[in-house]
């Protein structure tokens, strides 16, 4: 009876074991062999990739033309199947796991690839009999460094820096500053605002070295959330605001308040305010601002009453003025 537990649990053990052992090791099916199949590197499958056609029979509702699944340096990947969230390259061949368990969840075998499209068949593992051949198309991520400004009833201007810094502002109709460092997937980019904590999407229609055509979502100053689809914004003159700007000692002064001036103290940190207002050498009050070309570009307060001391920002407008 012992020697018939030790084996059974031996047994069990060898399956288990071949369920989570390396995906790419003997996983030939049967008719296909391996020459059919092309190795690929970690370098070629970096980055974000969109379906463009699925063949088979398809039954996970998960998965449509037009999803997109995207590999990290690294190791952790992202795709329309939450659990689908780390590979490796195994054999030549892409196997994802659920990192929690290590638990594999498919296997990439790529059948074709040529530039920036490949054919690969999709297999699954442990008990999923998943078999489709999906064509996938790399998105290239966009580089929208400089400058662009929208001159329609919004008033746009946008800093995208090389060293992943936008900083902006929607103005006139939303009296909205916009800043934050910035990450690029493919024709998106997504900005964690520093001053409100608040996301930004921009989501790129179409791009020349002019003009592109771009969505915006952002939440702005009245804390609603805003979509502006298909905006066009175009490249101007100057270098965009890197992320370690200092206007340190820098004055500015308001027209029509000859007493009152700002100060920048530093590039917004934390929590902090980026700069500080100055009444009668007294008052301090925090502001937003941006730095776009030659400009200091900030949401206008004005005191709260004759001889108060207390400011209140206006919703007319944002001001800019350039150094002093």
């Amino acid at each position: 009876m012992r020697k018939y537990l030790s084996n059974l649990m031996l047994f069990t053990s060898v399956i288990v074991y071949a369920s989570f052992t390396s995906c790419g090791g003997d996983d030939s099916e049967e008719g296909d062999g391996e020459k059919e199949y092309q190795p690929i590197t970690a370098s070629e499958i970096k980055g974000t990739w969109e379906i463009k056609t699925i063949s088979g029979n398809n039954t996970h509702s998960w998965l449509e033309i037009g999803n997109t699944i995207t590999f990290n340096d690294d190791g952790s990947c992202i795709s329309n199947f939450s659990m689908e969230d780390s590979y490796k390259i195994e054999n030549g061949k892409i196997c994802t796991y659920y990192k929690k368990n290590k638990e594999p969840i498919f296997i990439y075998s790529v059948k074709n690839k040529n530039g920036n499209v490949m054919t690969l068949l999709m297999s699954g593992t442990l008990d999923d009999k998943t078999s489709l051949t999906l064509t996938l198309q790399k998105n290239e991520d966009v580089n929208i460094t400089g400058i662009w400004e929208g001159n329609d009833e919004e008033n746009k201007l946008f800093s995208f820096s090389a060293d992943g810094y936008m900083c902006g502002k929607i103005s006139k109709k939303y009296m909205t500053l916009l800043s934050g460092d910035m990450v690029i997937k493919g024709k998106k980019i997504t900005v964690k605002d520093e001053y409100t904590n608040n996301t930004i999407v921009f989501t790129v229609n179409s791009i020349s070295t002019t003009n592109i055509k771009v969505d915006i979502e952002f939440v702005d100053y009245s804390g609603n959330k805003q979509n502006l689809k298909n905006k066009t914004l175009t490249k101007t003159a100057g270098n965009p605001t890197s992320g370690n700007h200092k206007l340190i000692g820098t004055t500015f002064f308001w027209d029509g308040y000859p007493s009152v001036y700002t100060k920048c103290t530093t590039r917004y940190s934390g929590q902090q305010s980026k700069s500080s207002l100055f009444a009668y050498s007294s008052n301090t009050v925090n502001i937003h601002y941006v730095y776009i070309g030659e400009d200091f570009i900030f949401q206008k307060y004005q005191l709260a009453g004759t001889g108060s001391t207390s400011w209140n920002i206006t919703s007319s407008d944002i001001h800019g003025y350039t150094p002093i």
